[in-house]
């Protein structure tokens, strides 16, 4: 089904979104589709300097979450490993619109310029993933989740991502806010 509608629709709320982390990150977007990547920087600088202090997962003693609602409509839920106040990748989950009833997550990660052609991302996404898993089952028992992408289509790597971690068969869209050629990836998880 054709879904660009209700993408264009929710890409204000989408978590490729500068953060609200660091309040001079507001507006710093690229032309075109938004750079998780100064997200990321955001992050990475409230880290260092004690202004998030993310809970440890379960699941892996170097994964942390930070849970927060930078607009009292959003959830948005941040992954990433953290080792020393730093973190090489990470992966945020923004809940939008549900897809016929059913909960969707908009996608964004990032890896640190440093970082980058080690695997760190689909890493992060994989356990971000495992942990949201754990999370919807108690949110929505049997009900499962969606989790959405979009891509650049002149963004390789990220896209090399998606098709790792959410499969290889996107829709090819425009943007119509930016007009920017793109890839949406689209997932169900089911929860037991």
């Amino acid at each position: 089904a054709d879904r660009r509608g209700s993408v264009d629709a929710r890409r204000l709320r989408h978590p490729l979104d500068a953060h609200e982390w660091n309040e001079s990150m507001e507006g710093d977007v690229m032309p075109g589709l938004v750079d998780p990547a100064i997200g990321l920087k955001s992050f990475q600088q409230e880290l260092k300097k004690g202004g998030i202090k993310p809970k440890r997962c379960t699941s892996a003693p170097s994964l942390f979450v930070e849970t927060d609602s930078p607009d009292p409509s959003v959830l948005r839920i941040t992954f990433a490993f953290v080792n020393n106040k730093r973190t090489p990748a990470y992966a945020v989950f923004i809940l939008v619109e549900p897809i016929n009833g059913v909960p969707c997550w908009g996608l964004g990660y990032a890896t640190d310029e440093r970082a980058r052609n080690k695997g760190h991302a689909v890493k992060i996404v994989n356990a971000g993933l495992q942990e949201l898993k754990t999370i919807c089952k108690r949110l929505y028992p049997g009900q499962g989740f969606y989790v959405e992408a979009i891509v650049g289509r002149d963004n390789e790597a990220s896209q090399k991502v998606a098709e790792r971690t959410l499969g290889g068969d996107p829709e090819e869209i425009v943007d119509d806010e930016t007009r920017v050629p793109a890839y949406y990836y689209l997932k169900h998880f089911p929860v037991e």
